[in-house]
């Protein structure tokens, strides 16, 4: 994808429990919050211009930092790679699979209200949010080591000459809030 690709703006359907359970395992892991997320079942939504309410919730579509509309295969494509999962997507680029994928999708979209509900639980809402979880936790460890090494030697040569006070571990909670709050643009 071009420069003007991110961040990207996923709309979802909230009401749908695959498609809140896939948005919520994304939300994990968006570290680098290269998305944003659009909840077009939540009070108050304004749909934006270029596009029906209806076409949102019909397909999973997503909108570039260069305003560019993406639906279904193609909106997946550019939000697994951003949360680092690019490789998900990777049979979409060979042509006779993206076909396949662009002919199921809609048919799977459609249907997504029929999903059994422990097929979710169990695939999405267990398996992969520990895995997105796991991802997100690791991430964190990393950064938290990079921000604890950069303040011990601040610490030591001294900003302000005292001792470094190495930065709270943050909670996984926080990190999908903050994730929300960046979507949504509240403080």
């Amino acid at each position: 994808m071009s420069t003007g690709t991110y961040p990207v703006t996923l709309y979802y359907d909230s009401a749908c429990p695959l498609c809140d359970t896939e948005m919520h395992n994304l939300m994990l892991r968006n570290q680098a919050v290269q998305l944003h997320f659009e909840d077009v079942q939540a009070p108050g939504f304004t749909c934006p211009e270029g596009v029906t309410r209806e076409a949102l919730l019909t397909l999973m579509h997503a909108r570039t930092a260069s305003g560019q509309w993406l639906s279904g295969v193609a909106a997946f494509e550019v939000a697994y790679t951003a949360a680092g999962l690019g490789w998900v997507m990777a049979p979409a680029r060979i042509p006779l699979l993206r076909k396949g994928m662009n002919a199921l999708y809609p048919v799977i979209a459609r249907n997504r209200y029929r999903a059994p509900a422990w097929v979710i639980r169990m695939f999405f809402g267990k398996t992969l949010r520990r895995a997105a979880e796991r991802a997100a936790a690791q991430q964190c460890t990393d950064q938290c080591m990079l921000d604890r090494l950069q303040e011990g030697h601040e610490g030591q040569h001294g900003r302000d000459g005292g001792a470094s006070t190495a930065p709270a571990n943050p909670v996984q909670a926080e990190r999908v809030e903050a994730s929300r709050r960046a979507s949504t643009g509240s403080a």
